[in-house]
């Protein structure tokens, strides 16, 4: 049974929010990209957006922006330009801007309030260095990921069949379940929803941005997104990014059972 009996996937009743002492949640990214520029200096950028947000993000790294290609001969690696990284000092939080996106990035995930103020000053810092004419996708997106022996070990207690893998498959001692993947896409309001689970050997991945886990793991990855031509005003992205993260959370509340909400510290009888 889900914790609320009239829940659905997909629709506009009220959800409760609840809050987990033991959650899961290993990432929740958000990430806003807009429309290559004519004229764009992003070293020149960071250079002024840099002591703008000092103060929370006092480490710097710059990397190379990396992207994966998936090919018939297996999933190949590219190389892009440069990616700029300002990062906590306890290294809970990372926030990333490139030639055509900036993202906030997160380990320490206390709530949607928390994680969109501090979106929000992001935005307000990024806009007092550049004039971005318009965005063309908003992203955010929760990654999950069960991998203690003895909460695996209950894992067919805590989430539905639909995302449960392979594990089920009747086997005996012959065989050795090794790994199992599933995806599925949705067209939600003004956007788009994709949903990817996995049931993974020690010290694997199916995601190369997230290191793996030298247990034996479940991985639930949601990504709510929306890809249109809108203005860069902060308070509308910070708005749209809210919808997009109450979609995401509700796609999880459905797919996880009331066992999950109690096995990681919540109660199902929690007030909004």
């Amino acid at each position: 049974m889900n914790q609320d009996d009239e829940l659905t996937t997909f629709g506009s009743e009220p959800i409760r929010a609840i809050h987990l002492t033991r959650s899961p949640l290993v990432r929740v990214l958000a990430q806003i990209r807009w429309a290559p520029m004519t004229s764009f200096d992003l070293e020149n950028t960071v250079s002024t957006f840099a002591p703008l947000i000092g103060s929370t993000y006092p480490l710097r790294e710059t990397q190379q922006e990396v992207s994966f290609l998936v090919t018939p001969d297996g999933v190949k690696q590219q190389d892009g330009g440069r990616i700029h990284q300002f990062v906590s000092a306890d290294d809970a939080w990372k926030v990333s801007v490139a030639d055509g996106h900036i993202s906030l990035e997160t380990s320490a995930y206390l709530s949607r309030d928390d994680f969109t103020e501090r979106l929000t000053a992001i935005l307000d810092a990024w806009k007092q260095c550049v004039n971005i004419p318009r965005v063309v996708r908003i992203g955010y997106r929760y990654t999950n990921r069960i991998d203690r022996p003895e909460d695996y070990a209950v894992l067919s207690e805590l989430v539905t069949p639909l995302v449960l893998g392979g594990i089920n498959v009747p086997t005996d001692d012959s065989v050795t379940f090794l790994q199992s993947t599933g995806e599925s896409a949705f067209g939600i309001e003004s956007g788009m929803l994709v949903a990817r689970w996995a049931q993974l050997a020690p010290n694997s991945t199916v995601d190369p941005t997230l290191p793996p886990s030298e247990n034996k793991s479940w991985v639930l990855d949601i990504d709510a997104f929306r890809e249109a031509r809108l203005p860069f005003d902060t308070e509308a992205i910070v708005a749209e990014a809210r919808r997009l993260a109450q979609s995401a959370y509700r796609f999880m509340r459905t797919v996880t059972t009331d066992r999950f909400t109690t096995h990681f510290g919540g109660e199902t009888n929690a007030n909004s």
